[in-house]
């Protein structure tokens, strides 16, 4: 009995050594060759009212950007966007960024994408290429739509920017016997839910005084 007592203890110590606490990983599954080869989403950064603000992923659906204009190395008429991401430069071969024109840098496992976008919507995309030259079959993706931090009259109204408004427009001059005005203008405002009410908007662009 004492002999079968120690048989069975030495083949559950054998047992438990052989085991030994395990890693969790069937080594019989290789790796997933395609995780080393899609790059991942960092932050999107722009500026708005002079600071810099920064979207983390996940992102919406469609992110609204709402810009400061002439950022960065950017023109008047446009808002400088960076998008920041990671990837793998032993698998990777190239990224390229589609939908706006942006420049490239890249850095150890980094990569930056600054772009100067106007006003509007685009799809961003960015695709990476392995070693063969072959497009990885999920490229990085978001959907902007990208505005001025200045608010035009109207916004958040349901149908803008169609709210429902006539515009027009008048131009003359009007002159006093010291002064006149050049280049007025007005743009009437005509609703159509509530008859008879009217917004007019008036805009001078020179005043001069025609005499001491």
């Amino acid at each position: 009995m004492q002999l079968l007592v120690g048989a069975l203890s030495l083949c559950a110590i054998f047992f438990l050594q052989a085991c030994g606490a395990g890693t969790g990983k069937n080594k019989n599954i290789p790796d997933d060759p395609l995780a080393q080869l899609i790059p991942y989403w960092a932050e999107i950064i722009y500026t708005s009212n002079g600071v810099p603000a920064i979207l983390s992923p996940p992102f919406l659906t469609t992110q609204n950007i709402l810009a400061d204009m002439g950022t960065g190395s950017c023109s008047s008429n446009t808002m400088e966007i960076i998008f920041r991401g990671s990837y793998n430069p032993e698998n990777i071969s190239d990224l390229i960024l589609s939908g706006l024109t942006a420049t490239g840098d890249f850095s150890g496992n980094s990569f930056t994408f600054t772009a100067c976008m106007a006003p509007g919507s685009a799809n961003v995309t960015i695709t990476a290429y392995d070693k063969e030259g072959k497009a990885v079959r999920f490229p990085l993706a978001v959907s902007l739509n990208a505005m001025t931090s200045i608010r035009t009259m109207g916004f958040g109204h349901p149908r803008y920017p169609t709210t429902g408004f006539i515009l027009g427009s008048a131009a003359g001059k009007q002159s006093g016997s010291h002064i006149h005005m050049d280049s007025f203008a007005a743009k009437p405002a005509v609703s159509t839910g509530n008859t008879g009410y009217t917004m007019e908007i008036g805009f001078v662009n020179s005043v001069h005084q025609t005499s001491p």
